[in-house]
């Protein structure tokens, strides 16, 4: 989702107001939508001021690293994925936070750590893989570049696909309804999401193991160590996510319509399996 330059963090509590115009909506295609007052209650804004080894330290939490904190530490013993889309300053913070303050549960904390990153974005990878060695951690180095980020265009089977064009984004995502309208058609780079990808539940399982592949790319372990890089398929470390970005750019446009469609038999939706279904 592209939101403006230059206007600090209003823009998400903008951003919710206008999902909770299509909220009611939005459940009636899936009733695992969050309501928009729950979504405003999981704002922390974190470092924005400092980045890499210097953002470390013992001024250095904010409400951010404070809150991973709090998840880490929690008594929910399902991995904690988090995200880095642009730079690891307030997990390596939070990391910190607990080695210092609580030093009795950083391997609890450690072992439900599972980070994915877009690119390298400050200097701080190498110091956590020396500080924090079993934090397991996705690189999306090369996958998003050329598959729905700024090299798109090239080196990308599907760069002639209608799903890149203005006209497709406009009349599938942009044009519908007040949440679609925040997207820009002109703006063809979706840069980060590919790290919320890899979360969506599409039945591939790839969160459970990132060699298996999923809609956020497929990455090979590096050696003995907890470090996992984009794997090649057939020769190319981009396939593993161009495969699968028609039918994701389909599905988007599938729940876009969602916000817009009061009747569930109005619009598609992802099949399902039950206990009676045929094999």
């Amino acid at each position: 989702m592209w939101h403006p330059e230059g206007q600090g963090t209003q823009w998400m509590h903008d951003y919710i107001d206008v999902y909770e115009e299509v909220y009611e909506n939005l459940v009636v295609h899936d009733e695992n939508f969050p309501t928009a007052d729950h979504l405003r209650s999981l704002l922390f804004v974190g470092q924005m001021e400092t980045i890499g080894q210097e953002s470390v330290g013992d001024e250095m939490d904010t409400p951010g690293s404070d809150k991973i904190v709090e998840v880490l530490l929690d008594d929910d013993p399902r991995p904690v994925w988090l995200q880095a889309w642009g730079g690891l300053n307030n997990i390596a913070q939070a990391l910190y936070r607990i080695r210092e303050s609580h030093p009795d549960q950083l391997d609890y904390a450690v072992s439900r750590a599972y980070i994915y990153a877009i690119a390298e974005q400050d200097d701080l990878r190498e110091w956590m893989a020396s500080e924090f060695p079993d934090v397991k951690y996705v690189l999306n180095l090369h996958q998003f570049w050329r598959v729905i980020a700024y090299s798109w265009d090239r080196q990308n089977p599907h760069q002639d696909h209608e799903i890149y064009s203005e006209e497709w984004v406009s009349e599938y995502i942009s044009s519908v309804g007040p949440l679609g309208g925040l997207y820009q058609a002109s703006v063809q780079e979706e840069g980060d999401s590919p790290a919320f990808f890899h979360v969506i539940d599409t039945g591939l399982r790839s969160t459970e193991n990132p060699s298996w592949g999923g809609w956020g790319g497929r990455f090979e372990r590096t050696g003995e160590t907890n470090l996992w890089v984009d794997a090649e398929d057939n020769g190319d470390n981009t396939k593993p996510l161009w495969r699968f970005i028609i039918p994701l750019s389909e599905d988007f446009a599938a729940r876009m319509q969602w916000t817009v469609t009061p009747d569930f038999e109005d619009a598609n939706h992802p099949p399902r399996r039950s206990p009676d279904s045929p094999i």
